[in-house]
């Protein structure tokens, strides 16, 4: 019999949900708070789901992780890597728990790819993750391909107006909690984790529209599921960090070049950003054209790689080709995460950036 069983909830946080609680729209998570204890988390600093799932996985912060964002800028090597699951400097709770004699089954936890040996079952999720060699034992993975499992949606969202898109991921949602309700069965563990990955997804291009309401009823017509298959069992939902609406865009690289931390060289594609060119939306449009395979196909790598991954910056491998080491104090990675290249200008950088945050 299941003992205590986590939902992780990406994103989640009461002011979207308040109103459609309020409603009777979400009847078994108001049933949850009603029935037990609930309140409001405080993420790690950065609030991204790459760390902070891990966070709750170990215990610690990113400093003693070593891992702060989806990518990490080496300096001394001039080299930017991303991290696995192996990154994370720090055993996980499912070790203390098989320690203790305890079978654990973790299912989609972001930064869990490749996954872990465990007593219990693994199969790791999140973005990063390939749809291959993603579960353990390894034989789970044939019987989930044969019940056509998908780590991720076939077509990425890419703004508000993609709603064939979202109800892919509505439908990749259901098949999530389905899978894992018939793991709780089948393969009944003490503890089991899952994560709702792709509600997130929904939430940063939808937020508080229909589509992101109907893929929370069904997140919530699962808890009860759950809630009546193992009534004994502890139940938890957590999330990893929130979600709020955008009124500011600070892009941190663009702000170190203007105050002389950054040094970058130019090139012919620069302007590119410019025009408002970026992947996003060059993906977008090839959607809706019905040429997005062939696009992908038939474009040269050169012109792949020159077109950047928002309006403000560079593909990823090509961010640190674009730095003048030599005459550069400071590199800004995703989200605001500042590397320094030389730190005899920490104080200094210290002190502007306290400077912006009283409006300075």
């Amino acid at each position: 019999m299941t003992e205590t069983i986590v939902i992780g909830l990406d994103g989640a946080n009461w002011d979207l949900l308040e109103p459609w609680l309020e409603a009777g729209s979400l009847p078994n998570i108001q049933s949850l708070r009603e029935e037990g204890t609930w309140s409001d988390m405080e993420s790690c600093p950065p609030p991204v789901t790459c760390p902070n799932w891990r966070c709750y996985s170990t215990g610690k912060n990113p400093g003693k992780l070593g891992v702060f964002w989806w990518e990490k800028i080496d300096t001394e090597n001039r080299a930017l890597t991303t991290p696995t699951s192996r990154s994370f400097r720090s055993s996980n709770y499912w070790d203390y728990l098989n320690d203790a004699g305890k079978t654990v089954g973790i299912m989609n936890l972001p930064m869990s790819y490749p996954p872990f040996e465990v007593d219990g079952w693994m199969v790791a999720g999140g973005p990063g993750s390939e749809q291959d060699d993603y579960t353990y034992p390894s034989t789970l993975e044939d019987k989930l391909e044969e019940r056509g499992y998908r780590l991720h949606p076939e077509v990425p969202v890419t703004s508000d107006k993609d709603r064939e898109a979202a109800s892919d991921i509505i439908d990749l949602i259901r098949d999530r909690f389905e899978t894992f309700r018939k793991f709780l069965k089948d393969r009944p563990v003490d503890v089991a984790h899952l994560t709702v990955f792709y509600i997130n997804v929904l939430q940063h291009f939808f937020w508080r529209d229909d589509v992101t309401k109907r893929a929370w009823t069904i997140i919530d017509e699962h808890i009860g599921e759950i809630r009546n298959a193992c009534p004994d069992a502890t139940l938890y939902l957590i999330s990893d960090h929130g979600c709020t609406d955008v009124d500011t865009m600070f892009y941190a690289n663009s702000w170190l070049e203007h105050e002389g931390y950054l040094v970058t060289e130019t090139g012919p594609f620069n302007i590119l950003p410019e025009f408002g060119i970026n992947k996003k939306r060059v993906s977008q449009l090839a959607h809706r054209l019905g040429i997005h395979g062939l696009v992908t196909s038939l474009a040269p790598e050169s012109i792949k790689d020159a077109v950047p991954e928002d309006e403000r910056g560079f593909k990823r491998e090509q961010k640190l080709e674009k730095v003048d080491w030599e005459r550069s104090d400071a590199i800004a990675s995703g989200q605001g995460l500042i590397y320094l290249i030389d730190d005899s200008r920490s104080e200094e950088l210290v002190r502007d950036l306290e400077g912006l945050e009283r409006g300075g």
